[in-house]
């Protein structure tokens, strides 16, 4: 019992001596006052890109093949064409324009918003 006593007594003086668990007591805040007027955020002006120019390389050879693929793709099939479709050729430049101007008419700020709270709690 008295070697118990005198090894509890040694801990405790070891812990003073250590400075023992430092508890620091912080005061809560105090209410601030704030206006009743909500803060807005300004609107942000989405830059418009500037469209590109169009393709200018020569596409018949392209157009031949395209041709010949529509002609053995028929023949495959034993099917008719019932119309002529035309073609119509895009630089990447252009493609990425008119993606990025489709973007900007349908998917709104709030999809987006909600699009990468998603991605976050996915943690992708």
């Amino acid at each position: 019992m008295r070697r118990q006593l005198t090894g509890l007594l040694l801990l405790s003086w070891l812990l003073t001596a250590c400075g023992g668990p430092a508890v620091v007591y912080v005061p809560l805040p105090t209410a601030v006052p704030t206006s009743t007027a909500a803060p807005t955020i300004p609107p942000t002006a989405t830059p418009v890109p500037v469209a590109p120019p169009t393709i200018s390389l020569d596409t018949t050879e392209i157009k031949r093949q395209l041709a010949q693929v529509e002609k053995d793709t028929a023949n495959m099939r034993g099917l008719k064409p019932k119309l002529d479709v035309p073609e119509h050729f895009v630089s990447s430049a252009e493609l990425k324009y008119n993606m990025m101007q489709e973007t900007i008419k349908v998917y709104t700020p709030e999809q987006a918003r909600r699009d990468v709270t998603r991605l976050w709690l996915l943690m992708f």
